[in-house]
């Protein structure tokens, strides 16, 4: 790149002024890959890197892509991705996270977040869309509030989170079907909603174009459409419309949270319970069960012990799962267990924000979990990560969990 070395010495000598090269920089680089032409200062200009739309990419083209623009701006986002252009990924860029629902690969992410974005669905099978949505929103920076399962055949799911809705700078509606959720939000807050059709519903929906049309049709004003489907567009426009509205509000650095200062909003997301009472089922057998819930998605399963009728011990098994994974947990529920019945409830789950990140200790790095909430701040080194460290190296566990604890306090 010999104009981009002439430019940097006649700016050494004086010769072009640095705003003048700075706006030159704005449209110069690029990285030609032979199949791909990396736009390397699109964050520069928009604000956030070049992202990779996966679908019909080969494995090695996914992964030689992302690469570059990981080592040209230290993170990348990819959507419509498979597990196989993961594991290519994966396998040179160690820190890339899949988030399965989403079909979306991620490296890194944004230094801060501020502002918050919601995300809304009329129902459980909107949520693939939604969370391409709201990992794109993550990654450009924002704060993200779920809100599934809350579309206007049931509405008073809908009014019951509208407070929460309300807080964010931007709404996103997710919905087949009808599409009527989006409409019914906009008329409910003053938020700019960007409402996404899905492919959702049966022969008349014509694989997302009713809702479609439904939406482009809506008389709430402050409502703009995407595409069917289009979660990262929803996602990317309504993490632009919070970083404005954080610009322009009265407050320079209103999500700054200062030691003791006003605290954030609660970050809320929807969590489904599912619970059975298991009374003639060997102690190996519940234990593999376990083992295959955590592998379908269960975020936690844990048995209490209980007596049952005629005083029969037994265990209560609880499993908390995130509704897009309600299919496969059941699956193996029925399938490992020998129960015939289950209990569902959908509940609401408060947590902190979290943040994976790695430390580097004296035996090797070791994954941790970073959480916050305001001025509260706790960090959590990853209990696979610290025991495959401490096998490896021969090291007790407690040894390397403490010293990723004492690397990351210094």
């Amino acid at each position: 790149m010999d104009h981009l070395r002439d430019l940097l010495q006649s700016v050494a000598a004086g010769e072009t002024p640095v705003d003048t090269a700075y706006e030159t920089l704005k449209t110069l680089p690029q990285e030609e890959l032979g199949d791909a032409v990396i736009d390397t200062h699109r964050k520069l200009r928009t604000g956030f890197p070049e992202v990779v739309f996966c679908q019909n990419k080969t494995e090695d083209q996914c992964a030689r892509i992302m690469q570059r623009i990981v080592a040209a701006n230290g993170m990348v986002l990819g959507t419509r991705a498979s597990r196989e252009q993961y594991d290519a990924v994966k396998a040179v860029l160690s820190d890339a996270v899949y988030h399965e629902a989403a079909r979306c690969i991620t490296v890194g992410g944004p230094a801060q977040r501020t502002g918050r974005v919601a995300v809304c669905t009329a129902g459980t099978t909107d949520i693939p869309v939604a969370e391409e949505a709201a990992v794109t929103a993550e990654m450009c920076g924002a704060y993200v509030d779920r809100f599934y399962d809350i579309g206007v055949s049931g509405i008073h799911r809908l009014f019951d989170k509208v407070s929460a809705i309300r807080s964010a700078n931007a709404v996103v509606a997710v919905a087949g079907m009808e599409g009527a959720l989006a409409s019914v939000i906009g008329g409910l807050v003053s938020q700019p909603v960007i409402a996404v059709p899905t492919s959702i519903g049966y022969g008349a929906n014509f694989g997302g174009v009713s809702a479609l049309l439904a939406m482009l049709n809506s008389c709430a004003a402050g409502t703009a459409v995407v595409n069917i489907d289009n979660g990262f567009g929803a996602g990317y426009l309504a993490a632009q419309i919070n970083r404005t509205g954080v610009q322009n509000a009265a407050d320079p650095e209103p999500e700054v949270v200062e030691e003791h200062g006003p605290r954030p909003p609660l970050r809320a997301e929807t969590i489904t319970l599912i619970e059975t009472n298991v009374d003639d089922c060997s102690g190996e057998q519940l234990g593999y069960a376990v083992e295959r819930l955590f592998a379908a998605g269960a975020a936690d399963a844990w048995f209490t012990p209980i007596y049952m009728k005629k005083n029969r011990p037994a265990y209560a098994l609880s499993v908390m799962c995130r509704p897009d994974a309600e299919e496969d947990i059941v699956n193996v529920l029925f399938r490992e267990t020998t129960v015939i019945g289950l209990r569902r409830t959908v509940l609401d789950r408060i947590v902190m924000e979290r943040t994976p990140d790695t430390v580097e200790t004296p035996y090797g790095p070791v994954r941790v979990k970073r959480c916050t909430y305001g001025d509260i701040r706790k960090v959590y080194p990853e209990y696979e990560s610290v025991r495959a460290l401490a096998e490896q190296t021969g090291i007790s566990f407690r040894e390397v969990y403490e010293s990723a604890l004492e690397e990351d306090r210094s």
